[in-house]
């Protein structure tokens, strides 16, 4: 349905039904595309090879403990490499009703759950674009931590800039 303007000739945009032209579908298909190929470096850099060292320790363990020693009535101090805040250790306490391995698995999960929200949260917050996704998406993919990954965190912050 065409809504009439002042002029009879001409007819206000936003009534013309909204067709997608090839341009369009092809920004989307790239966008689509870029994102696809980050999800995949992020799942073979920060999601399979963690994996295997789910039951080995980690700062987990030092979260983890501290929360069975506030649940035994001892001082999460009492483990030497629990250095943190106590508030960390009474959030832990919920993991520390089941065992060290589902525990760990959950914290995983967790984490990777609240990065996603984060990037949602900031997509939103940045117009929810192509270009932001793909901002947030290589920057996930290929930011890694600095101190292990450099190079690759240097030329995701480099991309990022380019968009």
């Amino acid at each position: 349905m065409l809504i009439p303007a002042k002029d009879a000739s001409v007819h206000c945009p936003a009534a013309v039904p909204r067709k997608w032209m090839p341009r369009q579908l092809a920004g989307n298909g790239f966008c689509a595309l870029i994102v696809a190929v980050c999800i995949l470096i992020y799942l073979r850099t920060n999601v399979v090879p963690v994996i295997a060292t789910l039951a080995g320790p980690s700062d987990f363990s030092a979260y983890f403990h501290a929360a069975e020693d506030i649940l035994n009535g001892r001082s999460p101090y009492s483990n030497p490499v629990f250095f943190y805040p106590p508030l960390l250790a009474f959030l832990m306490i919920p993991l520390a009703l089941v065992h060290y391995v589902p525990a760990r698995w959950i914290w995983f999960v967790l984490s990777h759950l609240l990065l996603i929200g984060a990037g949602g949260a900031l997509w939103r917050g940045m117009g929810r674009g192509r270009i932001a996704l793909c901002c947030i998406a290589c920057v996930w993919a290929l930011g890694g931590p600095s101190t292990r990954h450099s190079v690759r965190a240097s030329s995701a912050r480099f991309w990022c800039f380019c968009w």
